[in-house]
């Protein structure tokens, strides 16, 4: 129960939150759903997140090995997501787990750290495929943007702040409108229709994605302030966000320089004074001391994260930045 009225206010967003996540849990199983149902004739392409990679590898030692002494191996970190046994799917795989040769996993990271951990398994890092089909193509262009669309809203949530979810709702307009090409051109185009249902089911699915990180986004445009305990929400997941500041020693580097992509660290945005830079590119924007970077990272990259910025200073610094979007 909550004891006065702010407090319940600031429950909305949690129960905003929860209410929506279970919205797209539903509809991401719908996408599986549409590829079981009807097994559609894609290419291989994995890249699907901006600048990380998910792809199907396979361990090709003869030495059976653990999995944590591979990561610990290559000096750079990739969440393992999936290793198949025989029949059997093992999800989120424990650092003592045995690999044989032959296994499959299913392994996400940027791309030069995949390539990395490929040559350590002895495989190779399968090649993307491609299609003379743009409406394939924009399906998976599709989905790259519902991925930004999921991040964004999360970090306008643990923000507080107003721009970043105004990019949410930009985003939702664009997944709109690619919905509606991606319909007119499945009429046009030659695909088998096996190809075209899953399409336009996962279209939709991914539709209602969407909106639910609209109305995500659409509680702190609401002015209904995030309850404080999302700070903890965000630093216990899989993939967790929060915040790391430019110092001295980094100023005019770029991104790519941090070297956060070899460390499973992604960077969302950068706040600037009082300006917001949404996925500002990697090999040419130069940072400035003072600089604000909203960051998605790996569990597994937590150690690395807490050496940048300790869990205390980043609280101090989310908490500032709440306080300076209540100001304006």
């Amino acid at each position: 129960a909550v004891r006065n009225l702010n407090d319940a206010l600031m429950s909305v967003s949690i129960f905003q939150l929860i209410k929506n996540l279970s919205r797209i849990t539903d509809a991401s199983a719908d996408i599986a759903k549409a590829y079981l149902n009807f097994r559609p004739t894609f290419p291989k392409i994995y890249a699907i997140d901006g600048e990380e990679l998910i792809a199907k590898l396979v361990y090709n030692k003869d030495q059976p090995t653990r999995l944590g002494d591979i990561l610990a191996s290559t000096g750079i970190i990739v969440n393992v997501v999936a290793i198949k046994k025989g029949e059997e799917w093992i999800l989120e795989p424990p650092l003592d787990t045995i690999l044989g040769k032959g296994e499959e996993l299913v392994v996400k990271g940027s791309n030069y750290a995949l390539k990395k951990f490929a040559e350590i398994i002895d495989t190779k890092l399968p090649e993307p495929g491609k299609t003379d089909s743009t409406a394939i193509g924009d399906f998976f262009e599709l989905i790259r943007i519902v991925s930004v669309m999921f991040f964004l809203s999360l970090s306008a949530l643990l923000m507080n702040a107003d721009w970043l979810a105004e990019n949410v709702l930009e985003l939702e307009g664009l997944v709109d409108d690619l919905h509606a090409e991606i319909e007119n051109k499945l009429i046009k185009e030659g695909l088998n229709n096996k190809t075209k249902t899953s399409l336009l089911f996962a279209t939709f699915a991914l539709e209602r994605i969407s909106d639910s990180l609209t109305e995500i986004a659409l509680t702190i445009l609401d002015d209904l302030e995030p309850h404080p305990i999302l700070l903890e929400i965000f630093e216990e997941t899989k993939e967790r966000i929060s915040v790391i500041e430019i110092d001295e020693t980094d100023d005019g580097k770029t991104i790519e320089e941090l070297g956060y992509h070899l460390k499973g660290v992604s960077v969302l945005a950068i706040k600037r004074g009082d300006t917001w830079l949404i996925m500002p590119p990697y090999s040419v924007f130069k940072l400035k001391a003072g600089d604000i970077l909203i960051v998605k990272y790996f569990e597994e990259s937590e150690t690395f994260v807490e050496k940048e910025e300790t869990r205390e200073d980043r609280e101090e610094i989310i908490e500032e930045i709440w306080e300076e979007e209540e100001e304006e």
